[in-house]
């Protein structure tokens, strides 16, 4: 386990031989603490990473253990622990609250959880630009956020990885995975690689700020890292869509303006294969690659191409205008 001071470059690395927990705790203390990271906040923020459909030990990309021990040393310091996380518009945050015991493991904890609309106005939200950006036109950011401290492991996970990966003569490749809401919201025009950035919500804010780390450490240490975004990812096994494909199903689904927003998708098998390239193409390290299906579709017509077929341990989506397979998963316990 590796714990890092960004601002005076520290980095601390111990084995977790006794869990992740009593790992966590040993490493803070190592990168100095966590009073010397939070120093007089009384808030401490934390965007964690997790996946919908899973137990919170597979479908949990931030341990909860890690959760527990970061929460812990936050109080230690006088300072209130709160977790936020608030993703893009194909990411159930809700159900995925639910499968994974969030609210009850946050309860045990003194962990508060905040919930912002993301269509939410001036008391809501605050518009900046940061110094120095030249191709961020907005960014916005959680009014509560501005007297907070915001430890986002996501990007702490990279930093960490960019800042061991150094010096590794037999490092071949490093594939960052981000994604295309980098971009915003572009409308009926296609963004290339080089369009701005214009992230609209802390998602993908925070794939944004681990991109541009990955590309800085490509710049100025050499390292040989391509960054993918790929569009709405689905296929054979995915969880991500089930709350848009289960409320189909019950006829709860309603488009809005006619269902003529747009949706990128792209199928696993076709993300792997552009992953394979960037990391054996050697005209790759250093460069962007935006990744998605042959052509976008509307909310409608996504809708309309998806017929649902439930039996007692399984939901299939069937596409029926040439789409690949949207969805095949098992779900036992998980019935209309």
């Amino acid at each position: 386990m590796l714990a890092t001071q960004p601002k005076i470059d520290t980095i601390a690395i111990t084995r977790s031989f006794d869990g992740i927990e009593a790992a966590t705790h040993r490493v803070i203390t190592q990168a100095g603490g966590m009073a010397s990271v939070i120093k007089d906040a009384k808030v401490a923020v934390r965007k964690p990473n997790f996946v919908a459909g899973r137990s919170a030990e597979t479908g949990s990309t931030t341990s909860f253990a890690l959760l527990k021990a970061v929460a812990e040393e936050v109080h230690a310091c006088g300072a209130e622990p709160v977790l936020y996380e608030t993703p893009g518009t194909e990411f159930d945050r809700e159900a995925t609250y639910t499968i994974l015991g969030v609210e009850k493991f946050c309860a045990d904890h003194g962990i508060r959880i905040v919930r912002i609309d993301p269509e939410g106005g001036e008391q809501d939200w605050i518009e900046l630009r940061p110094a120095g950006a030249k191709r961020l036109r907005r960014f916005r950011i959680p009014r509560f956020m501005q007297e907070a401290c915001f430890i986002n492991l996501p990007v702490l996970n990279t930093r960490l990885l960019l800042k061991a990966c150094q010096g590794q003569s037999r490092l071949r490749r490093m594939v960052h995975v981000s994604t295309t809401g980098v971009h915003g919201v572009t409308g009926e025009t296609p963004a290339a690689e080089d369009a701005p950035f214009a992230p609209t919500n802390p998602y993908e804010a925070t794939k944004l700020e681990g991109e541009l780390l990955a590309l800085k450490a490509y710049e100025e240490q050499g390292l040989p890292v391509t960054v993918v975004r790929p569009g709405l990812v689905y296929g054979p096994g995915d969880l991500h869509l089930l709350g848009f494909f289960v409320s189909i199903k019950k006829g709860l689904f309603r488009v809005i303006a006619g269902g003529k927003a747009l949706l990128h998708p792209v199928y696993i098998d076709d993300l792997v294969a552009a992953l394979l390239l960037c990391a054996e193409r050697p005209q790759a390290p250093g460069r962007s690659y935006n990744i998605a299906g042959e052509r976008p579709v509307t909310v409608r017509e996504l809708r309309r191409t998806s017929r649902m077929r439930w039996t007692e341990n399984s939901l299939q989506a069937v596409s029926r205008s040439g789409l690949p397979i949207l969805l095949q998963i098992s779900l036992p316990s998980c019935r209309a």
